[in-house]
């Protein structure tokens, strides 16, 4: 009897533990719908290991990435630095983005534009998901399959790059297609169809379409975000990064869930004498 008892607190402890490190993690930012959270700055959720070559999905979605460590490509403090190389999601982010409604949130800082006639910065294999900066008239698009594009105010694509920068793209099937940036509603268009994408990927490898930035954070959500939900997740991602504070955060975090665990236990055990 005291062993099972045992184990279920001990299971009850992890469970708890689990939804407090993953709240802990995401705080501050909308947790309704995240799928897919990624911490530049906290790549394993309960420390930054700047060797390993897994980004891991703090949602609790299970949706790790797996990233390419080599010359041109690195983690920082703050970021995942990227030069001009493809780095691919996984499949069930693809179905994410073919379904009928999703965000996508996309952090970057210290960008270097490179490409001679694009910067495209999340794309997919047969490019019909595609946010990018157009060089021809500096503007930052979003192609969404034979949908009509969102689109900045010409000259403006550098303007937001050349800072830190959240870029969002929000869609729903039969609603619209939005770019927002920096919190900021900036274009939105009627979303007639699914997108259909083959294979998505962040950065670019190709000259014609390179660059090179800090990735400080990923969001995926499998709904619309609404204008306010869009400008919280903004102000949040204004706030400090402290690549640190996951792994401080998840040591208190379980010595307390353990704790109350261990203080739930020795009652039920003086009970039973």
């Amino acid at each position: 009897m005291k062993l099972r008892t045992l184990i279920v607190f001990t299971v009850v402890a992890i469970m708890c533990l689990s939804m407090i490190m993953a709240s802990a993690q995401t705080k501050g930012y909308v947790t309704e719908g995240l799928v897919g959270f990624f911490d530049g700055s906290n790549n394993l959720g309960n420390k930054h290991d700047k060797e390993s070559t897994t980004w891991k999905d703090l949602s609790g979605s299970g949706n790790d990435i797996t990233v390419i460590l080599n010359e041109k490509c690195k983690w920082n403090d703050n970021g995942y630095f990227n030069d001009s190389t493809k780095v691919y999601l996984p499949q069930s982010l693809t179905d994410l983005i073919n379904s009928n409604e999703f965000t996508v949130e996309i952090v970057l800082d210290n960008f270097t534009a490179k490409g001679n006639d694009f910067n495209t910065i999340m794309n997919c294999d047969n490019d019909w998901f595609s946010l990018f900066r157009r060089v021809s008239n500096n503007v930052m698009e979003f192609k969404n399959s034979q949908n009509p594009r969102p689109v900045s105010k010409g000259g403006t694509g550098l303007d937001y790059l050349t800072s830190k920068v959240t870029l969002t793209v929000t869609y729903k099937v039969g609603g619209k297609s939005t770019l927002y940036i920096n919190g900021e509603k900036i274009d939105s268009k009627d979303a007639n169809t699914a997108i259909g994408a083959d294979k998505m990927y962040f950065g670019h490898d190709h000259a014609s379409r390179n660059f090179s930035a800090d990735f400080e954070y990923i969001r995926f959500y499998n709904r619309e975000l609404s204008a306010n939900e869009v400008s919280k997740n903004y102000s949040e991602d204004l706030k400090a990064s402290n690549p640190t504070t996951g792994v401080v955060t998840t040591f208190f975090y379980m010595a307390m869930t353990l704790g109350l665990a261990g203080t739930a236990f020795k009652g039920m055990k003086s009970k039973e004498e």
